[in-house]
């Protein structure tokens, strides 16, 4: 019972109806949810919370929070019942379910208020401009949650927890009984299918005593002999075996006692006459003390036939084995050739005739044992088909292949061996793979050429950017705030009151404008980076992100001289704007720490955030263009400039990225 859901265990359907029958009468709306959280009964949700609080996000997750709550402190009430108020501002009041002991489900009951709360109209209203809510929407929506005593509650608590024992207990009983109808259906249909099964196998089986009596049969015994059940099992083994004498049973009896099975071949009689040759494995049984044997009888008229065949086809087999480019032998256990085709001979340099009998590794390797690895030897050890490559001693490059040949019964007779003279294919491979080689030195190169050109292009367009940034502030900005200037001198004049106004409106304007085209100088090219440096123009990015994305930045700098050229410099501060970035869109980030310092004669820029972080850990080998564009550009820019790109991350622990460049030497 302790894997059933709850689903399984009571007539839900039939607790809906009580509850929306109890509802039309109290107005309580109630609700149970499985241990998985489920919904499966919810009836009288009031629309304070179908259509503010279930629909807000921030308002939505108080629910989760208030159903975590229930979870971590429902049995920790002795009185078998929890009444909290949510986050939302609403009272509930949940019960455990229990089953045999086992707690499956939680009744709710809630979204009211008691009669001696009061509730905070201010509280609502003040969350209504919290969560955006249409403010009078919500507060109708609130005038319209019910008010309960807590002795209506009580009792309502009570009347739906004996309620739901009794529907379990019933539904506990009706499910006993269907397992136990199950299970004896299961039971005859099982015995009906072995009997089934049985009869209808592929084979005959008989059940006989030591004398050969038969007791017993399955209907495709009889069909194959052609006698009624009844009429078979008044025969003898000796009736339908026409070659099977005393002398030959008394053999089998002594093979049985000793080993308890044994399989041979003979011949079975027809009603009409007719016989055929059957293979039969019987087997001593003892059952309740007494003996009794099970022989297994199958035809195998078919397998003689093949086998005749097989005989037949023995010249045809040598005619196509012979038309075959490649060689051809077969080997017995002792790994000496017992044929081989023109293939063989031509390989060995020795005629048909005189390979029959002789060790492959002699004729062939020209040694006195088994070359190390010989897919022959490896296939008669393990039964299995292997293969490998070998190189002969005249220069030829060889696939050899070897089969293990097995009868009927599995036992191993021999091994195929092929052989296919890949040389000329080996040596194509390699002409190959030299094209391959030089072809992707040129794409090395290639691709280092559009680095450089990438990195160039980079530098010419924050170049651009800067003389954009430069006009701006210095013409445009500078005749914006020479308008503010004489604007405010206009202002001093003796003028009427709306020309006043007016001025100070136009004020206003250039005051934004100006502000405007200072922002825009920022964001186009960042005049700390050439005036100050890398490390001020970096502080300034993480305050710049701070405030822009709401997360938090740390910077830290060691205070150490960092010589850098002005092309690495920009080049840095790009890629860590883009590492930023990242950890402000996809890592999901609370926190980011830049750090900068210098490491020997390199400089190192850390940027690490406690977001969701990656499957695996992202060696600077593996990132590539699936691993996203940026982080891509990232490892061409700085590898192109002589450095390195490292991340560390772990799912839930965050990210790290390190940028190691070395520092310009002082001349």
């Amino acid at each position: 019972m302790t894997d059933l859901a709850f689903t399984q265990l009571v007539d839900i359907e039939q607790i809906r109806e009580l509850l929306e029958a109890h509802y039309k009468i109290t107005g309580i709306g109630a609700a149970i949810f499985d241990t998985e959280d489920n919904i499966q009964v919810a009836v009288g949700f009031h629309d304070i919370c179908t259509r503010f609080h279930l629909v807000h996000p921030l308002a939505r997750l108080h629910c989760c929070e208030s159903n975590a709550y229930i979870k971590a402190h429902l049995s920790e009430r002795n009185d078998g019942f929890l009444d909290y108020r949510c986050s939302n501002g609403l009272l509930h009041v949940a019960v455990p379910i229990i089953i045999r002991g086992v707690h499956r489900a939680t009744f709710f009951t809630g979204q009211f208020f008691y009669v001696e709360d009061k509730s905070d109209v201010e509280h609502f209203r003040k969350q209504a401009e919290k969560f955006g809510f249409d403010k009078t929407g919500y507060l109708e929506a609130l005038a319209r949650v019910p008010i309960f005593s807590r002795d209506q509650i009580n009792k309502t608590v009570d009347y739906y927890r004996k309620l739901a024992r009794i529907i379990t207990g019933m539904g506990l009983k009706n499910l006993e009984l269907r397992n136990e109808v199950a299970e004896r259906k299961l039971a005859e249909e099982e015995l009906l299918l072995s009997r089934f099964c049985i009869d209808n196998a592929g084979i005959g089986i008989y059940r006989t005593d030591e004398n050969g009596t038969i007791f017993n049969v399955n209907d495709y015994a009889c069909a194959s002999l052609g006698y009624s059940k009844e009429e078979l099992c008044a025969l003898s083994v000796f009736d339908i075996d026409p070659v099977i004498t005393h002398e030959k049973m008394s053999e089998i009896k002594t093979i049985l006692n000793a080993s308890g099975s044994v399989t041979y071949e003979t011949i079975h009689r027809h009603r009409d006459g007719t016989t055929f040759p059957v293979e039969i494995t019987a087997n001593l049984l003892e059952f309740q003390g007494k003996t009794f044997g099970i022989s297994f009888v199958k035809e195998i008229t078919e397998r003689k036939q093949a086998e005749k065949a097989l005989r037949a086809s023995e010249a045809e087999k040598s005619l196509i084995l012979n038309s075959t480019m490649d060689y051809v032998a077969y080997l017995d256990l002792d790994m000496n050739f017992v044929w081989a085709n023109w293939k063989a001979a031509k390989l060995t340099n020795l005629p048909v005739e005189e390979l029959i009998g002789r060790h492959c590794w002699e004729v062939i390797h020209k040694r006195d044992k088994p070359c190390e690895g010989c897919p022959v030897v490896l296939a008669r050890d393990t039964g299995e088909p292997q293969k490998m490559e070998k190189h002969h001693i005249n220069g030829l490059t060889l696939i050899m292949s070897a089969c293990p040949i097995k009868d009927d019964q599995g036992r191993l007779l021999g091994i195929a061996e092929f052989v296919s003279d890949i040389t000329e294919r080996k040596q194509a491979e390699e002409a190959l793979q030299k094209s391959r080689d030089e072809l992707e030195v040129r794409v090395r190169e290639r691709t280092g050429q559009l680095t450089s050109l990438t990195a160039e292009l980079s530098l010419a367009e924050e170049r651009e950017r800067r003389r954009i940034a430069t006009e701006l502030h210095d013409q445009v900005g500078q005749t914006l705030i020479l308008s503010k200037i004489k604007l405010e001198s206009l202002s001093h004049a003796l003028l009427p009151e709306s020309f006043s106004k007016l001025t100070g409106e136009i004020r206003g304007y250039i005051d934004q404008s100006i502000e405007e085209i200072r922002s825009l100088t920022f964001q186009l090219s960042q005049p700390l980076l050439y005036e100050v440096g890398l490390e001020a123009a970096l502080e300034w990015l993480a305050e710049e992100f701070e405030g822009k994305y709401g997360f938090q930045v740390e910077f830290h700098d060691d205070g150490r001289q960092k010589p850098l050229d002005e092309e690495a410099s920009i080049a840095l501060f790009q890629m860590v704007r883009e590492l930023l970035l990242n950890a402000a869109k996809h890592a999901k980030a609370k926190k980011v720490r830049v750090s900068v310092e210098k490491v020997t004669n390199k400089i190192k820029i850390s940027v690490a955030d406690d977001g969701s972080g990656f499957d695996s850990p992202i060696g600077i080998s593996r990132i590539n263009k699936r691993s996203g564009f940026g982080l891509f550009n990232i490892r061409q820019r700085i590898e192109y400039m002589g450095g390195e790109f490292l991340i560390e991350s772990e799912i839930g622990q965050g990210t790290r990225a390190t940028l190691l460049l070395p520092l310009k030497k002082n001349r």
